[in-house]
């Protein structure tokens, strides 16, 4: 019975992939990105010392080592991370995050989903929460969804994954018929996502919907689109509808202009 119980189900199917088959490989050597990184976490820790916990961040999140082959220099990057949440005011939070780069903020909540998964959130699980809900609030609409299928993240398919904050007041339903698409989502009812619905991000969903664009949120948009759709060998295209424009998307696009407006394509880990 204790043989049976540790069977992992999944790993039967015969479209079974794990962390590893999703995962892109860092084009820097381990020796490369090792050095580098602990010459980075050096620097930012004169900047953090300096008072200037914003440039520091930045320069932790910019370009973040990712992938199976440089766990030495993720390690040095996520503890660099952790130090500079844990040490920042509550007070000074909200500011930072605002002077952070759209992707800086994205590769933000990813570690702090990382984080989260750690042990020494037993200690300072706090200190997670209080960045998550302040870079929610900056950063609004889709900030929440974490993991991608492009390999740039800390967080596990068995991590949290999507967590969609609509923001858009009385617009909101006219904000989801702007957004459909053919795709079937994974487990979309635990989220209480309808099919077919998708979050653009930013700016975007504002003029979607014929509302002026806000000063106060990022300008890069995105469309997650479920893992299901990327894993599907004989789904080559999904269909979004964008701002009244029909687009077709390969599972490989990561960029469209819309009306001249760039517009990225991502996939999402579903929970």
């Amino acid at each position: 019975m204790n043989n049976f119980r540790k069977i992992d189900i999944d790993a039967i199917e015969d479209d079974y992939l794990n962390d590893d088959d999703l995962l892109e490989i860092d084009p820097r050597s381990e020796q490369d990105a090792l050095s580098y990184f602990t010459s980075l976490q050096a620097q930012v820790r004169g900047l953090v010392n300096g008072g200037d916990v914003t440039n520091a961040l930045g320069l932790i999140l910019d370009d973040p080592p990712y992938g199976p082959t440089v766990d030495s220099a993720r390690k040095i990057n996520t503890d660099t991370v952790i130090q500079i949440l844990s040490s920042t005011r509550t007070s000074d939070i909200s500011n930072v995050i605002n002077n952070l780069q759209p992707n800086q903020q994205d590769n933000l909540m990813k570690y702090i989903y990382k984080c989260m998964s750690l042990p020494v959130a037993e200690q300072i699980g706090n200190v997670f929460l209080s960045w998550h809900e302040k870079l929610t609030q900056v950063a609004a609409l889709a900030v929440g969804v974490t993991a991608w299928n492009d390999g740039n993240s800390e967080v596990d398919s068995n991590s949290f994954s999507l967590l969609i904050e609509k923001s858009v007041g009385d617009a909101d339903d006219e904000f989801n018929k702007s957004i459909n698409t053919s795709l079937q989502t994974e487990k979309s009812p635990i989220l209480n996502i309808p099919k077919n619905k998708f979050v653009i991000r930013g700016n975007q969903c504002y003029q979607s919907v014929g509302l002026p664009p806000r000063d106060d949120l990022p300008e890069s948009p995105y469309v997650n689109i479920g893992l299901g759709h990327c894993r599907d060998q004989d789904n080559d295209d999904l269909q979004i509808i964008y701002a009244g424009n029909t687009i077709n998307v390969g599972k490989d696009d990561r960029c469209r202009l819309v009306n001249d407006d760039n517009l990225s394509v991502r996939c999402v880990i579903p929970i």
